[in-house]
């Protein structure tokens, strides 16, 4: 994405966060949404997570299961849409399958 930095925010408490992750780690997020006017991006590897706070137990794990998991967000998304679409069929379409990506 060129640079561009991000806040990695845990639901758990972290004591020791070089137990989990060093500087310059590369870890894997999902981008959920893209706010150019602002120039904010929203990140999260929650959705990644096959379990709450894996993350913070086996990140190696959530990286190798990312695009997996991600797929598996999508699937919902497109489902909440459709189902959203149907119920008050004011034209609000199902997602296209593009985005959110994961990085």
């Amino acid at each position: 994405m060129g640079g561009v930095g991000g806040c990695l925010v845990s639901a758990d408490r972290v004591l020791m966060l070089d137990r989990v992750l060093a500087e310059g780690d590369q870890v894997k997020v999902l981008v959920l949404s893209v706010d150019q006017e602002r120039n904010r991006v929203t990140l999260t590897t929650k959705k990644l997570e096959p379990t709450p706070g894996d993350m913070l137990r086996d990140p190696k794990m959530v990286s190798e299961q990312a695009e997996q998991m991600a797929t598996v967000f999508r699937q919902r998304l497109d489902a909440a849409a459709a189902t959203a679409s149907a119920e008050h069929s004011t034209g609000v379409a199902a997602a296209d399958g593009q985005g959110p990506y994961v990085y």
